[in-house]
């Protein structure tokens, strides 16, 4: 549960760092 939420919240900084130039 933990590691799965550190997961997503991980992606999803990957993600916005992606979508921000």
């Amino acid at each position: 549960y933990a590691l799965r939420l550190v997961f997503k919240v991980v992606c999803g900084g990957l993600g916005i760092a992606l979508l921000t130039p």
